[in-house]
């Protein structure tokens, strides 16, 4: 079994341990990808997930963290045949129209677009704040594990929270988890 995994602070080391062949990679304009953040948008997540699909002969299990939920599940329709099961890891679904950035309370919203103003690219690095009291609050902030999640996260780019969500086909005939 293959999985793709969008998120690039979840090293493929468990599954393959287990015997599944394993890729990560991360959306663009995140984590170590180069692609500059000022010109990401939602499709250009989409494109390099079917790329990562287009690259496999074989359905794959296609895993999404975070905002890479909505990726796969649009290059899922794009790519059916390729794609044997979708995983939601703490993953973001949103209805037909809606935006990330509506997913949002209003003073995040307003602290994000404050420093992707100021970053010079359109991008955005989540404060520690709101890293430590929302994605790491079961954590000790100094534990091993809050520093090193920490220490991987990088700037993201802004556009994509403000574009809304594309009507979704039909997925029912793939598994989810």
């Amino acid at each position: 079994m293959y999985f793709i995994l969008c998120a690039h602070f979840w090293p493929p080391g468990e599954l393959t341990q287990v015997g599944a062949e394993c890729r990560s990679f991360d959306l663009p304009g995140h984590g170590a990808d180069a692609t500059p953040r000022g010109t990401v948008t939602a499709a250009t997540y989409i494109r390099a997930v079917v790329e990562q699909l287009e690259r496999l002969r074989s359905p794959v299990v296609l895993v999404g963290h975070s905002m890479a939920g909505y990726p796969i599940s649009m290059a899922a329709q794009q790519r059916p045949e390729q794609v044997r099961h979708l995983v939601y890891f703490s993953a973001q679904a949103r209805p037909a129209g809606q935006t990330w950035a509506q997913t949002l309370d209003p003073e995040t919203r307003s602290t994000y677009e404050a420093l992707a103003a100021a970053s010079g690219d359109g991008s955005y690095t989540v404060p520690e704040g709101i890293v430590n009291s929302r994605w790491l609050s079961s954590l000790h902030p100094e534990s091993r594990l809050a520093q090193s999640i920490r220490s991987r996260l990088t700037p993201q780019p802004l556009a994509p929270l403000f574009e809304p969500a594309a009507p979704y086909g039909d997925l029912s005939h793939i598994p989810t988890t």
